[in-house]
């Protein structure tokens, strides 16, 4: 039973440290259950209010309290009454027994007292057992109390010490500085483990310092107690971080159990790797059924890769060519239809730049509105005309004598220049340029140029990395999304792979 003021602590607590069972467990030591802690929160919360006293209804009917007592009238044991009649417990028998009968357990000896010790009578009794002149059973005697009592005194103001031998400083020292000695004992003690479980979720969870013992997982709690438990009692280190044994013992047996996806995991991070660590959990979920032949769900791909922490990288500024209007600009042929039926029928072309502490990098690819396929491309240190004058000319060698494209553009100088235009129309392709100022023109190829940088340039350090070694990095890149890369509107299929599938080369 609880007291009215011991009741009210505990809901306020509770109240204010978040709902948090474990938090008012673990400052309070009560109360046992949180079914006894949530009704006096209910009370609270309808009447701002509670009781002042927990009257709790007989659980037995007279009928049982007779029937009980004329059993053992008959056989004179307690414990053969209640294997017979499978109730009540020890001391409830007693009682009912005691109040009928009182003359059963008059005679017997007992060595509580009639009026609870008070504090100097603890304090001796406690001195008497530091000092070692006697047993623990001759303090009892001296003191009417019992055995039990004394080694509950003993473990609240000093828990973790064994029985000292008698030595003369010792027997020297008065109750008042024992008592105060073991108190801060046992506070130095409550500190360390605290100190001591705070270090370990820095060190093993690699959490920030100012994290709390609440606010872990049932897994991370059993991470940091198994991390400390040789240097303290299970039973201490639940108390702090406020959990239970049996959940602990649940929580460690799932953690020991096999991982069954384990070779999973490993194949996922091959595949994320690969990707430049670009794929989403949809694609990298692609990669895997090609690779097992197996069938995983979205939600076990997305879990894993959230466990393994494999997130894929998040863009800006683009490079600007526009230098006023050079020539006259033809008509928007594509009109922001970015569909094709065949390959080669609809290019877009642009220039991007890369900015890195070597100096600056710049790419001009052809992309056909078929499939994304980036056609042709260079790469250079300038965006000067020999820069979208040697894609162009990978671009054409790459068709038919009867393919003749339309090739889609900004409104940049190199698309304005009279060399463009007159390579451009004496390969027999037709010229479309978007309006001024107007990306969403060239959407298409804008959004691959987006993509582009996510995937391999954002969110990376290229301190160190020459122009050289950066370039052979998007060159590789390239070669890869042409070949490599899988996209979900392909059919989980990479360019190459989709025209070969598609019979279209």
């Amino acid at each position: 039973m609880y007291s009215y003021e011991e009741r009210m602590e505990a809901v306020k607590l509770y109240i204010d440290c978040g709902f948090s069972f474990a938090t008012v467990r673990r400052k309070l030591g009560y109360p046992g259950q949180y079914s006894s802690l949530r009704a006096w929160y209910e009370e609270y919360a309808q009447t701002s209010e509670l009781r002042e006293s927990m009257k709790r209804s007989d659980k037995y009917t007279k009928e049982e309290k007779r029937r009980a007592i004329r059993y053992y009238n008959r056989c004179g044991n307690i414990s053969e009454t209640i294997r017979h009649l499978h109730y009540p417990s020890r001391p409830i028998l007693k009682k009912w027994i005691e109040e009928r009968r009182p003359e059963v357990f008059a005679d017997k000896k007992t060595r509580r007292p009639e009026n609870p010790a008070d504090s100097d009578t603890k304090l001796k009794a406690i001195t008497d057992y530091y000092t070692g002149n006697m047993s623990v059973t001759e303090i009892a005697d001296k003191y009417n109390v019992s055995r039990a009592a004394i080694y509950s005194w003993v473990k609240k103001i000093a828990p973790i010490s064994n029985r000292p031998q008698v030595n003369e400083d010792i027997v020297n020292e008065t109750s008042s500085d024992i008592y105060e000695r073991d108190s801060l004992r046992a506070e130095i003690y409550r500190l360390r483990l605290e100190r001591d479980i705070l270090e370990e979720m820095v060190k093993v969870l690699k959490k920030d310092n100012g994290i709390s013992p609440d606010n872990l997982t049932n897994m991370e709690k059993v991470t940091v107690i198994d991390a400390i438990r040789a240097r303290y009692t299970l039973k201490e280190i639940l108390m702090e971080v406020g959990m239970a044994k049996s959940t602990y013992m649940y929580t460690k047996r799932i953690k020991e159990r096999p991982d069954n996806y384990e070779s999973l995991k490993e194949r996922i991070k091959i595949a994320f790797v690969e990707s430049y660590m670009t794929y989403g959990y949809r694609r990298i979920r692609e990669c895997v059924k090609k690779a097992d032949g197996r069938k995983y769900s979205a939600r076990l791909i997305r879990r894993l890769m959230s466990e393994e922490k494999l997130i894929a990288r998040s863009t800006d500024k683009k490079y600007s060519s526009y230098r006023g209007e050079l020539s006259i600009a033809p008509e928007n042929v594509v009109n922001r239809d970015f569909t094709a039926d065949r390959p080669n029928e609809k290019w877009l072309t642009d220039i991007t730049e890369f900015g890195i502490p070597a100096g600056k990098v710049y790419l001009s690819p052809v992309i056909d509105c078929y499939d994304g396929m980036p056609v042709a491309w260079s790469i250079g240190t300038s965006p000067s005309f020999a820069l979208v004058s040697n894609m162009l000319k990978g671009a054409l060698f790459t068709l038919r004598n009867e393919e003749k494209p339309i090739i889609h553009s900004d409104r940049g100088w190199h698309y304005r220049d009279i060399k463009w235009i007159k390579k451009v129309e004496g390969a027999g392709l037709v010229r479309s340029m978007s309006k001024k100022g107007c990306t969403a023109d060239n959407s298409m190829c804008e959004a691959f140029f987006g993509m582009l940088k996510r995937e391999v340039f954002y969110n990376r350090s290229w301190v160190g990395v020459s122009i050289k070694k950066f370039t052979e990095i998007i060159n590789g890149y390239m070669y890869w999304y042409a070949a490599g890369r899988i996209k979900e509107t392909l059919g989980g299929m990479s360019p190459l792979q989709y025209r070969l599938k598609e019979g279209v080369i």
